[in-house]
């Protein structure tokens, strides 16, 4: 009895950690069919892989701390277009982690979403990545969600 009810307990568990997965058109698919960004604009791509560490966490990913670009889902990305300049952004669980991305005009910037160990619950570390490295890793991965550009 006690045997079954773990069972089915860790199969329950199992499976609300997959139906988190993101399953959009992965970004080789889409990527050539996206417009450019907007004069004077440039285009931050947000990933994670499916790494099994910290599957249940994701929290908001924060552009400039004000605008929700998207949630730090496994095997994921978004994207926003945003003014060029530096910009920075954010997740927070039991703790704040942040990177500074550069946004320059009509270009492609990527972030790597790290799940990282925690004190009590783990966290997700944004780390700004090379575009020739981002735009390698980034290719299986799948779209999650429109994010609409931040106001300028």
């Amino acid at each position: 009895m006690v045997r079954t009810m773990f069972c089915l307990l860790l199969g329950l568990s199992m499976l609300s950690l997959l139906s988190g997965c993101a399953s959009g058109p992965t970004y080789k698919d889409m990527h050539s069919g996206l417009a450019m960004p907007a004069p004077g604009n440039g285009r931050i791509f947000v990933y994670r892989s499916n790494s099994p560490l910290g599957m249940a966490i994701q929290p908001e990913v924060k552009l400039d701390e004000n605008w929700v670009m998207g949630h730090a889902q496994p095997g994921g990305f978004f994207y926003a277009d945003c003014p060029v300049g530096s910009h920075t952004l954010s997740c927070t669980t039991e703790t704040e982690c942040k990177a500074t991305v550069p946004v320059a005009p009509g270009a492609a910037s990527f972030v790597r979403l790290e799940p990282q160990i925690g004190l009590v619950v783990g966290h997700i570390q944004p780390v700004a990545v090379d575009p020739t490295q981002g735009e390698k890793e980034i290719q299986g991965y799948h779209y999650i969600g429109p994010a609409q550009q931040p106001a300028n």
